[in-house]
């Protein structure tokens, strides 16, 4: 009995241990299907997101050619480590590279082909040359190793073996990229030229330097130097880089994170030019053409956000600086990266006090380095509230109370009289008008009309300064004319607001004094002036059915219209 009895307590031990394993089972199991609906919810969007991470990363090509070995023409020594730097630098930033150098017509030809069939619609294809080109009527040609030495009446030839660049920038815009970009590192004195004596007395197209470009629209082309400048390949004996300035330059700023190419240009035009100028004493200022639609980056910008660090804008700017202080500095460096910096962190108000800082003092700087009065003016207007006034003051002051140097008095004949020493010419003022018609100038020159240069800020001056801000990702004074707007706007080089094509227009013909005014739905109002046989060539635009004179007054009727 007892080991019956310890038989059904254990046989009952094991149902309750069974029942526990199933409710533990089932509580396991309902976790699971409650974890996997989770995860089922938000599967989609992780997926999404991933799907969409992939769909908008963009391709980007790059063809890199350096030619230095030329066989006829005078060779070229830094373009192939030039071309070597460039091609390791794109490779590191995303790009598919097709790198060659020492190329002949025919590879050069075969390169350029095989390049452009990788680049597919919508993605970024990047060109990037270093070796001799040519100005020739207004077109450009890159020239490969084994071109001929051509002499100045051999046009046409120049023309069959060299290479031109409007053809390669038109081939780029036939294949739909988003971004075009060809960065030419070829101004450099003409390889074609005739040599008498040691100087060059003829040469077949410009004597140094590209010629300005055209470029088609989503395409920015980067040129070395400006036109009929040379590119520096070094900075003397002692500089043992293998680069060439502008190339140099350029390698240090394309990986910069969150950089756009506008400000980086601008950077790199500040760049080069100092170097040049305190290295050789020349001058090399790279020029660009902009037919961008929308910002580009090399290096895109990143996804942190927090509170950007030192950089050269807070290093090289004292906004505190003293009078004596700035007589002795370099601004433009400074200025150039806090409009940079301005640029990629616009709600970083540092940065705009530095850069309006750097603005006042490169005025005074001004100022008080010239021994005339118009710029301490102009700055007495644009900053009357400014730090510096007291010295600019001091400044005019001293330069209207100096006398002029006495001079010894000529022995003067009897019943001569002395003449009257003429009194000092009051300080010229230069009004603020004389600011706003020079950056009304300026913005004509770049595309943004103001309609009218006659110095007044109005509301048409307004309304280009805004429209060149909203384009050059700009913040210059749109309220007045300002000194910095004009020194901003002079140093770009091409257009900036677009062509805008005028829907009212006026047509004169000079035959005869009769006017008729007419008004098409799909045109503008037009005038013309026609007389009873019109010409040919007007015929086809406006069919005349009958011209017939109204014998009780002096009007004429052409179909439905008449003009009295």
């Amino acid at each position: 009995m007892v080991g019956q009895e310890m038989v059904r307590a254990g046989s009952g031990g094991k149902a309750v241990l069974a029942f526990i394993l199933c409710v533990f089972s089932a509580y396991i199991l309902i976790l699971f299907n409650i974890t996997t609906v989770l995860h089922a919810q938000e599967g989609p969007s992780v997926t999404f997101n991933a799907t969409v991470a992939v769909n908008t990363s963009i391709k980007r090509f790059a063809l890199v050619i350096g030619n230095g070995a030329y066989r006829n023409v005078s060779s070229l020594k830094n373009t192939r480590s030039d071309a070597a730097a460039m091609a390791t630098k794109l490779q590191k930033l995303g790009y598919e590279v097709l790198h060659r150098t020492d190329l002949d017509r025919r590879s050069m030809n075969e390169a350029v082909s095989t390049f452009l069939a990788r680049v597919e619609p919508g993605s970024e294809a990047l060109v990037y040359y270093a070796g001799h080109g040519v100005e020739l009527n207004g077109s450009n040609y890159l020239l490969p190793i084994d071109i001929p030495p051509l002499s100045p009446d051999q046009e046409r030839m120049l023309r069959t073996e060299g290479f031109n660049l409007t053809d390669l920038l038109l081939d780029l815009e036939g294949r739909s990229a988003r971004v075009s970009l060809v960065i030419l590192d070829a101004c450099r004195n003409n390889p074609l030229r005739e040599i008498s004596g040691g100087v060059a007395t003829r040469s077949l197209g410009a004597t140094r330097g590209l010629g300005r470009v055209d470029p088609p629209r989503g395409t920015f082309v980067i040129f070395s130097a400006g036109v009929g400048e040379e590119a520096i390949d070094n900075l003397g004996e002692q500089d043992a880089n293998p680069n060439g300035l502008f190339t140099r330059k350029l390698l240090t700023l394309i990986d910069q994170d969150g950089l756009e190419i506008r400000p980086m240009v601008q950077r790199l035009r500040a760049e080069v030019r100092q170097a040049a100028l305190s290295g050789t004493g020349r001058s090399q200022i790279p020029s660009y053409y902009d037919q961008l639609l929308g910002e580009f980056y090399f290096q895109p910008k990143s996804q942190q956000t927090g509170t950007p660090g030192e950089n050269n804008c807070d290093r090289l700017i004292d906004a505190n600086a003293s009078t004596s202080a700035l007589t002795k500095t370099d601004l433009e460096t400074g200025l150039q990266a806090c409009m940079v910096a301005s640029t990629q962190f616009p709600n970083e108000m540092r940065f705009v006090h530095q850069l309006q800082a750097a603005q006042e003092q490169r005025m005074v700087q001004r100022a008080l380095g010239s021994n005339q009065t118009e710029l301490s003016n102009t700055y007495l207007l644009l900053y009357p509230n400014g730090r510096f006034t007291g010295d600019v003051r001091a400044h005019i002051a001293t330069l209207s109370s100096v006398p002029p140097k006495p001079s010894p008095a000529p022995e003067q004949p009897v019943n001569v009289p002395t003449p009257t020493p003429t009194p000092p010419r009051p300080p010229t003022v230069l009004p603020q008008v004389d600011v706003g018609r020079v950056l009304q100038a300026e913005l004509k020159r770049v595309g943004c009309d103001p309609e009218a240069v006659d110095g007044t800020w109005g509301a048409a001056s307004v309304r280009a300064m805004t429209t060149y801000n909203r384009i050059a990702h700009a913040s210059l004074d749109t309220v007045k004319p300002t000194l910095e707007a004009v020194e901003t706007l002079r140093i770009r080089s091409g257009r900036v607001c677009p062509f805008v094509k005028k829907e009212n227009f006026r047509i004169n013909i000079p035959l005869r004094q009769k006017t008729i005014v007419y008004k098409p739905r799909h045109l503008a109002q037009r005038s013309i002036q026609i007389n009873e046989n019109p010409p040919r060539s007007f015929a086809p635009k406006m069919k005349v059915r009958a011209i017939v004179k109204s014998p009780k007054s002096n009007c004429i009727t052409v179909g439905n219209y008449s003009s009295c």
